[in-house]
């Protein structure tokens, strides 16, 4: 049996597309992937997506497949005509993303693919409560819930680690992963350091598509570092050079404000206590575990200089969390669910 996986975008750097690939690796299944290259992956979003349809195109032409999974919206017109069996992985209310909000033609078309998503797929995956009870309400359409759960642990030490990104081992260093780009809270993050100690610095872990780097070396602003674009099977090693994690996202939209990010597992999983702007789904781990803070605009400091001073109990927190979550059972159980379609 084949199955083909669509996703406009790098699978390399994008950690669901990693959790599909290891579940569908537990089958006796062949993988084939549709995806744009790193360099294709930059382009405009008018010319990577004709690019991509056409490669799905390609794709479909020359081979039967007996699954497709749609990694994104975007990646929904490359099963228009088709009979296959489809997954669809519904990461966010994709018309309520902030991004797209700006546009009312990007917003009717992504409103449109989900629905597409929605009518032929045989299962759709999502990443928390709220969103599966949103997609039941629009499409009467059960998800399954996949967590953002990394499925392996780090391999190196956070003095390894920091040897490795030539980092001081004396300072004490937030991490901020994600693209950085407006819209990102990187502006927030930047601000957040320059009101810090002496002894604290900042790890951002992403691509740099807004020009910070360039701006943090004309203010010659100190103790902030820039790793570049990360691997997803990479980003562990990378995050665990930290002490502790920022998440001060820009709850601008319905999509964020409810949104459960890959980096607060990732944080956790590096026993890295989480600083967090005010999320609902995010606050409901950090209330149970005692992993993290949510801060408002006003409280940022203060709530930083807690966790610094409680950090031990903090990652006791996150031990905590990893002790009764697990990536590798979440893995498990789509694999199951993937076997079924495949019967």
């Amino acid at each position: 049996m084949k199955v083909l996986l669509l996703f406009v975008g790098n699978t390399k750097f994008d950690s669901r597309s990693q959790k599909y690939l290891a579940a569908l690796q537990r089958l006796p299944v062949q993988i084939s992937v549709c995806e744009l290259s790193q360099t294709q992956s930059a382009l405009p979003f008018l010319i990577k997506w004709p690019l991509f349809l056409f490669k799905s195109l390609i794709f479909r032409l020359f081979t039967n497949y007996s699954l497709i999974i749609c990694l994104d919206v975007f990646s929904i017109p490359a099963i228009f005509l088709t009979k296959t069996k489809l997954v669809f992985d519904a990461r966010e209310l994709n018309d309520r993303v902030h991004a797209v909000q700006q546009s009312i033609i990007k917003a009717k078309l992504s409103a449109f693919l989900e629905s597409a998503g929605f009518r032929k797929a045989r299962l759709v995956t999502t990443v928390n409560d709220y969103l599966a009870e949103s997609f039941k309400n629009r499409y009467q359409v059960d998800c399954s819930i996949l967590l953002n759960l990394p499925f392996t642990l780090p391999l190196l030490s956070q003095k390894e680690s920091r040897e490795k990104l030539e980092l001081p081992l004396n300072l004490f260093i937030w991490v901020f992963q994600g693209n950085l780009q407006k819209g990102r809270g990187v502006e927030a993050a930047l601000e957040f350091i320059r009101k810090r100690p002496d002894d604290e610095g900042i790890l951002f872990i992403g691509s740099d598509l807004g020009g910070y780097q360039a701006q943090v070396e004309s203010e010659n602003l100190p103790r902030v570092f820039f790793t570049g674009q990360v691997p997803a099977q990479d980003v562990l090693n990378f995050t665990v050079a930290g002490d502790a994690g920022l998440m001060l996202i820009e709850t601008s939209s319905e999509s964020y404000l409810n949104s459960l990010p890959n980096k607060f597992f990732e944080y956790v999983t590096a026993q890295l206590p989480v600083l967090t702007t005010p999320l609902p789904h995010v606050e409901k781990f950090m209330t149970k575990y005692n992993c993290g803070l949510a801060a408002e605009p006003g409280e940022i400091q203060s709530k930083a200089d807690f966790i610094r001073n409680q950090h031990p109990a903090f990652r006791e927190g996150c031990k905590k969390l990893l002790s009764e979550l697990n990536g590798l059972d979440q893995i498990k159980l789509l694999s199951e669910k993937l076997e079924v379609l495949l019967k």
